[in-house]
């Protein structure tokens, strides 16, 4: 769902691309020229373009409810931790705090960017998996936003994310996160879009399970005006996790749930904002 609403919602995007610029002559539209195709990791092509497709539609609903949690719950800002960090637009926000800040994510490419936004900044930044993720320092609110937890693909991975976010966050820290509930855009079972981003073309093929359990999301990237050039793909895929699974792992990590709403003003419990303080006393 936030693919779409990200393109949809950026008004400095370009949607004249045509889907015949990713195929050979002859071909179907439906496949790319093998010879140029380029498999590469998520988000290490992507983040070019990144702010630009998503972050920059969908970053004042994220301050929006963590400066709304801020002021509700009592939440600290004197040490924070975000994790899936990407380009670190979020973090950027939360400097203004002048609190301790720690930046984790696991892609180098999102991290290159992040790092040259945050320069200056009181920041520490680290490459990790938040499965298994660890901290120099304990602090005092994690934040995890823009759906990173629906790339948790397994209750497993649930799991043992919640007890590494328990791990990392002081006795009586707060946890801060959104994620895309199961069931969400349960009607809709695919969409395409054809965009053009500064010298980047893409092509976006969207699929979603019809019972709402999750989503992958195709990105074929290439150069503009190259027509020979290698056509980059890369795969996103996101689990769209049951609420009660959700409450179930945050309880057995040892979090207290505080907080569960729209993630946007007005929106609907298609995208939920989280807050659960850490108890004094958790199994780690």
């Amino acid at each position: 769902t936030h693919a779409l609403q990200g393109i949809s919602g950026n008004n400095s995007i370009s949607k004249s691309v045509q889907p015949q610029r990713f195929v050979a002559a002859g071909q179907s539209r439906e496949t790319c020229d093998g010879s140029r195709l380029r498999r590469a990791p998520p988000y290490s092509i992507f983040a070019l373009i990144y702010d630009k497709a998503m972050s920059e539609a969908v970053l004042p609903s994220l301050i929006d409810a963590f400066d709304h949690s801020r002021k509700k719950h009592d939440v600290s800002t004197d040490s924070i931790a975000d994790i899936g960090c990407g380009t670190g637009r979020f973090l950027k926000y939360l400097t203004r705090f002048g609190g301790r800040l720690t930046a984790v994510d696991n892609s180098p490419a999102m991290l290159r960017l992040a790092r040259r936004r945050l320069t200056g900044a009181n920041v520490t930044v680290l490459r990790d998996r938040m499965q298994d993720f660890e901290l120099p320092n304990r602090v005092d609110t994690l934040t995890c936003t823009f759906d990173t937890i629906n790339y948790l693909l397994t209750p497993d991975d649930v799991g043992r994310t919640f007890a590494a976010f328990a791990r990392a966050i002081k006795p009586g820290g707060r946890l801060l996160f959104d994620f895309i509930p199961q069931g969400a855009a349960a009607t809709a079972t695919e969409g395409r879009q054809y965009i053009r981003i500064g010298k980047i073309l893409s092509e976006w093929r969207i699929q979603i399970d019809p019972e709402g359990r999750g989503s992958v999301v195709t990105i074929l990237m290439r150069h503009a005006g190259e027509d020979n050039a290698p056509v980059y793909v890369e795969r996103h895929r996101q689990c769209w996790h049951a609420p009660d699974d959700v409450r179930a792992a945050l309880a057995h990590a040892g979090f207290g749930l505080m907080d569960w709403r729209p993630a946007e003003p007005g929106g609907t419990m298609g995208w939920v904002h989280v807050v659960a303080r850490r108890r004094a006393e958790v199994a780690t």
